[in-house]
């Protein structure tokens, strides 16, 4: 009633709705904030009107920054692949005091030594592997496992030859020092480099799946 309803003649017709928080307004999932309905006294969670239901939710930081990735957007060729995503990364717990760029990184992030261990992400494979089933075959690439690593993000300019990008993986939230947040890819290493091991893994075809 406080933050929707006020601009609700305004978003009458209008099927996305981009957020742009202040505060700990940024903490908030708009897309879960309930409108009024009979079904909310029912207990089924499945029927309940939620923001969700109405809009295509998104954010961004301010208007100003929504209107220079507009602008970026409309300068840009659309990329000939359409589906890239990186999911079910390998997570090896870090131990206090092991010298790794891992521990190295946790360390400057949260600036305190202590094991870390992130539990792998149950159906993440299986989450991309079914959105890639929309695509052509060769238009959709997937690294799962060892391969969702950050070589593999980085090689050869790959994210700008994909129109979706899409990440299932753990993140780090540091608010007191953000650039120090991220995305947590595969933290297996190699024995001969000590870095991620790359190798392109490509979406199968329906017969080898």
């Amino acid at each position: 009633k406080e933050l929707i309803q006020p601009a609700q003649k305004t978003l009458d017709g209008k099927r996305s709705l981009i957020i742009v928080p202040d505060g700990i307004l940024y903490y908030l999932p708009f897309e879960t904030l309930l409108k009024p309905s009979p079904d909310i006294s029912q207990g089924d969670l499945g029927k309940l009107a939620y923001l969700i239901r109405d809009y295509a939710v998104s954010y961004t930081p301010s208007a100003s920054v929504l209107a220079s990735l507009l602008n970026d957007s409309k300068k840009k060729e659309t990329p000939q692949k359409k589906f890239l995503a990186y999911a079910d990364p390998v997570y090896t717990a870090v131990k206090p005091g092991e010298n790794s760029p891992i521990r190295s990184a946790l360390d400057n992030t949260f600036g305190e030594s202590r094991p870390w261990k992130l539990q792998p992400l149950a159906y993440s494979r299986e989450e991309v592997e079914r959105i890639a089933r929309l695509y052509p075959n060769k238009q959709a690439s997937l690294f799962l496992g060892e391969q969702a690593s950050e070589d593999n993000v980085k090689t050869n300019d790959r994210l700008n030859q994909y129109q979706y990008i899409h990440f299932a993986v753990h993140g780090l939230l540091n608010e007191n020092i953000p650039q120090y947040s991220g995305l947590i890819l595969s933290l297996r290493q190699t024995q001969q480099s000590g870095s991620p091991a790359a190798r392109t893994v490509v979406r199968p075809s329906s017969e080898s799946r």
